[in-house]
């Protein structure tokens, strides 16, 4: 199993599964042995967390990549790693804020705030990307 890590503005560790990074789905509590008679008075089983977007491995390992060009004072390859890491997976709205925030810090303030709505407009099932693309769009400047 290969693990991919990220900083707290990604998500954090998942799983690579035919072709796709997943988050780790929380632990459920073991269920009763077989035969054995449910504890009086337990209710119904709760409902499976809601599924959260998986992500192309190859456009987290190109923004693991980008944020060390960025952080080598290299913003322009860091750009270019961020706009292949598109072509790999647009529809993870990661990506268009790592782009965001590296266009902002440009001070390309009309940029940063359409990659942030883009962002927005494709974190509707991926509530940590949502609410930090939201937040990225008010730092450059606009509101959702």
């Amino acid at each position: 199993m290969l693990l991919v890590s990220g900083c707290a503005s990604w998500p954090q560790a998942g799983t690579v599964q035919a072709g796709k990074v997943a988050r780790p789905v929380p632990t459920v509590p073991e269920s009763p042995e077989q035969g054995s008679e449910p504890e009086a008075g337990a209710g119904p089983e709760a409902p499976p967390p809601a599924e959260v977007p998986a992500y192309h491995p190859a456009g987290t390992a190109l923004v693991t990549q980008a944020r060390r060009e960025a952080a080598g004072g290299d913003p322009e390859r860091a750009g270019a790693t961020l706009e292949r890491a598109l072509r790999v997976d647009a529809g993870n709205p990661w990506i268009w804020i790592e782009l965001a925030r590296l266009r902002l810090a440009a001070g390309q303030q009309s940029a940063a705030q359409g990659m942030a709505r883009k962002a927005l407009s494709l974190a509707a099932r991926d509530p940590e990307a949502h609410t930090a693309a939201a937040a990225l769009l008010g730092a450059a400047g606009a509101g959702p």
